[in-house]
């Protein structure tokens, strides 16, 4: 079972170049934690960054100015971890444990953003799995 199967194929995204306060009213909107960040959004879906909700706050705590005068450019976190859509589930689960983090946006051969994965996804497949599981091991036990 590849990533591509279980990704979220809605993906909110944003220009790097939007005003930090713009990334936040998203997020509120969407009911979402982060936002995938992209140099030009008329013509790439290329991922250059992410920004999540505890970017924001951090960030803005820690430079103390208005939140509208920062760029989501300014905020998102570079250092961008992408999953292949053709990756395993078990590849994707050791990248995002081993970079730290909860999610990270699939990308297809061009490189461009084809959804979005998240530790929460992983649970849900594996917490049916073990479902599966123990009602076969109940079935044999009987």
């Amino acid at each position: 079972m590849t990533i591509e199967s279980i990704a979220t194929r809605e993906v909110v995204m944003i220009s790097e170049s939007v005003a930090l306060n713009k990334a936040a009213e998203l997020m509120k909107d969407h009911n979402i934690g982060a936002i995938i960040v992209i140099k030009d959004k008329n013509t790439s879906k290329t991922p250059c960054g992410i920004i999540t909700d505890r970017d924001i706050m951090i960030k803005w705590l820690e430079k103390g100015i208005d939140n509208q005068a920062l760029t989501v450019g300014q905020v998102m976190s570079q250092d961008l971890l992408t999953i292949k859509q053709n990756q395993s589930i078990l590849d994707a689960i050791s990248a995002l444990s081993e970079k730290g983090v909860r999610r990270a946006p699939v990308i297809n051969q061009a490189g461009e953003v084809i959804g979005i994965i998240s530790i929460d996804d992983i649970f849900v497949l594996l917490a049916k799995e073990m479902d599966a599981i123990s009602k076969i091991a109940q079935k044999q036990s009987c």
